[in-house]
């Protein structure tokens, strides 16, 4: 496991609470940190230092 820098800009994405759905909600760092689902998660390097730029949960049947 590896922690890693959220920028303060970045997109973060969760399934809406609407049983078996598929959409996507804004979120928050927070929220994802509590959700038992799996995310989508782009990684930039910017002067060396490895950041998340954006995180969206993803449906899985």
């Amino acid at each position: 496991m590896r922690r890693l820098a959220v920028v303060p800009d970045a997109q973060v994405y969760t399934l809406a609470n609407d049983a078996g759905s598929t959409d996507t909600i804004p979120s928050s760092v927070t929220e994802v940190a509590m959700q038992p689902f799996l995310f989508r998660i782009e990684v930039g390097n910017v002067r060396g230092i490895t950041t998340v730029s954006s995180i969206e949960a993803v449906f899985l049947p």
